[in-house]
């Protein structure tokens, strides 16, 4: 039976259409201007990570330096960052291919990867993973499904916060995932995840699910101690709630840098038997 498309709530699809409104239209510099490069502070780096936000670009609500945030957290622990504002980036790129949301930010996703080892040769010959919020997972989901990109773009892992569950095939990731989201998430359903995940193509590499129990969207991010309800229209229809939980946050931190360090760890441990004549 082939896997059935799994879409978000309306109250996901509300949230995604105001955050998508907010982002600036039109073109804006080049395209490498959104790229923004976060380098851990020692000479000899684990390896890289890119950061795919949420639909909101690199805002959340009026925050705009959560993912600079975890990106300084990563680079406490010797991993390179790689922030990918993908909106304006695909808007500012000369000829851009068409395609759907996600095939758009994996394409993004690639020419960032490429101006990453370009612009920083420390990043050439070493592997990396992608971390995706909401929007911005969806397109994570669709690079690891394809098995040339996996390799094209020398991938380990792949981290998920509360996914937009869209891809068309099914989950067959080709790499290990930690997929985090909230037991009351009504952006990005838990049940929609847990279905992604439980269905994912046989031969795919393992999923660690986690999904907390009084967890909203947007869990992780400090600015959102006080709750926020956003509504498409001003009384009624559907909403999306957001809300920082504290200890949610605390271990789905610790989780990602462990994560995210121990598939290094096995990739350079891999690839130093490999050397063994």
């Amino acid at each position: 039976m082939k896997p059935r498309r799994l879409r978000p709530a309306a109250a996901g699809i509300a949230l995604l259409w105001i955050a998508a409104c907010s982002a600036t239209g039109g073109r804006a510099g080049k395209m490498d201007d959104h790229f923004h490069w976060r380098e851990a502070p020692t000479p000899t780096p684990l390896g890289w990570v890119v950061f795919l936000p949420g639909a909101g670009g690199l805002s959340v609500l009026d925050d705009d330096k959560h993912y600079f945030r975890v990106a300084e957290l990563l680079n406490k622990h010797r991993l390179d960052v790689l922030v990918v504002d993908y909106k304006r980036a695909y808007r500012s790129a000369p000829r851009p291919p068409e395609g759907e949301g996600p095939e758009r930010i994996a394409w993004v996703t690639e020419q960032a990867i490429d101006w990453m080892r370009r612009s920083h040769p420390r990043t050439v010959g070493r592997q990396g993973a992608v971390v995706g919020w909401a929007l911005g997972a969806s397109g994570t989901i669709h690079i690891v499904n394809d098995p040339a990109a996996v390799v094209r773009l020398g991938l380990h892992g792949a981290a998920l916060f509360y996914p937009v569950a869209t891809e068309t095939g099914g989950l067959h990731n080709r790499v290990p995932m930690l997929v985090l989201t909230g037991e009351l998430d009504d952006v990005t359903p838990a049940e929609e995840i847990r279905r992604l995940v439980s269905e994912r193509v046989a031969g795919s590499a393992s999923v660690d699910l986690v999904v907390y129990p009084d967890a909203y969207h947007g869990f992780d991010v400090a600015s959102l101690k006080q709750r926020k309800t956003i509504r498409l229209l001003p009384l009624f229809g559907p909403s999306a709630t957001l809300q920082y939980d504290e200890s949610a946050a605390d271990d789905a931190t610790r989780r990602l840098i462990r994560f995210l360090v121990r598939a290094q760890a096995t990739t350079q441990t891999t690839a130093q038997v490999a050397r063994i004549p």
